[in-house]
């Protein structure tokens, strides 16, 4: 699909590439003899079977920013330079900006997200160290409510910083407990249909010994990510405001003991923004034969919210593509459960 904002020219299938394997770096040379500029940036990556460390990346792709090249002048580029392409696609013609709704306040500050599924794991590596494998965000999954609206992250949000920032891998966030880094080569960040997977090689330190054993015995089972916002889209259903994370600068990955929810307990009185005692009484109108239109739009909206919430519930599932247990508690009894807890706080 055309990007936003740049011209891509497709220089080999990305199919037949690793898909951990790929890295965008500005200017460089190609094919041994080609000078890039530095206004082009270079898709690199390694052929399935040639990823080996010692194999050497080939450029799969060259992206134009339209600040600097219009179509015509990046088409006129490659033939003047005779760099074969398989695929031209021009950038999108508008681009990409939206605002929140009015009376919604969104952080502009680094911000952390988690999911819950469970895709975490410890596996062997090279000369004796340990990795870490797992996913820290998930393609088109809506949110828990956040601060008046809830959330999903497009797939492609993260393809421009895993391939240009300094990226680090962290404990519960804590920068003096380091794990990886994408820049030292000890933490490999990419993009699948499912979402952001990474993998981390351990340091031979105490906390990390630590942690594998965690994770191990199911003690942590979840990935955070801390991110900035640079584009997003909003939309509206008559119940909810969503926004579409279309491209986030990323800080780090993180194995986390508590997942990075912003609710608090106080928002627990509360369910889905409705106080206990509203959704209590409709319930009881709706067990009585006694039910108002209004409770049914009330307990619809609920109903909906709660479905959403039980698709990222954790199973075990072996990925989080995979899709979810014919098993999952009945979406009444959830919200039952919801107001029983609320109510004893």
């Amino acid at each position: 699909m055309p990007y936003p904002n740049e011209h891509s020219a497709r220089l080999k299938d990305p199919d037949d590439f690793a898909a951990d394997s790929f890295r965008r770096k500005a200017d460089g040379t190609i094919y041994g003899k080609i000078k890039v500029p530095a206004t082009i940036d270079v898709i690199w990556g390694k052929l399935k079977g040639k990823d080996a460390p010692d194999d050497q990346p080939i450029p799969q792709a060259l992206r134009f920013p339209t600040k600097d090249w219009t179509a015509d002048e990046a088409k006129a580029w490659l033939e003047e330079n005779k760099v074969k392409y398989i695929d031209f696609e021009p950038a999108e013609k508008k681009e990409v900006k939206s605002l929140p709704p009015a009376g919604i306040k969104v952080p502009q500050s680094w911000q952390r997200r988690s999911f819950p599924f469970r895709e975490l794991r410890v596996e062997p590596g090279v000369n004796g160290q340990r990795k870490i494998i797992g996913y820290s965000a998930v393609f088109d999954l809506l949110s828990e409510p956040l601060w008046g609206f809830q959330e999903k992250i497009r797939k492609g949000a993260f393809t421009k910083t895993i391939g240009e920032a300094d990226i680090r891998a962290l404990f519960n966030h804590d920068e003096n407990l380091v794990l990886g880094r994408n820049k030292a080569g000890t933490l490999k960040l990419w993009e699948d249909d499912a979402g952001l997977g990474d993998e981390i090689l351990l340091p031979d330190t105490q906390y990390a010994r630590d942690l594998t054993v965690s994770i191990e015995r199911g003690d942590i089972t979840q990935q955070s990510f801390s991110f900035r916002v640079l584009r997003e889209e909003w939309s509206h259903t008559p119940s909810q405001e969503i926004r579409t994370l279309i491209e986030v600068e990323l800080r780090d990955v993180s194995p986390v003991t508590f997942p990075a929810y912003p609710q608090t307990v106080a928002q627990v009185r509360s369910v889905f923004g409705v106080e206990v005692r509203t959704v209590s009484e409709a319930l009881s109108r709706l067990e009585s034969g006694s039910m108002t239109e209004a409770d049914m739009q009330l307990l619809r909206q609920l109903l909906d919210n709660i479905q959403n919430r039980l698709a990222a519930a954790p199973g075990p599932v072996a990925h989080p593509a995979e899709g979810l247990q014919d098993d999952q508690p009945n979406a009444l009894a959830n919200l039952r459960r919801q107001l029983e807890l609320a109510e004893r706080l």
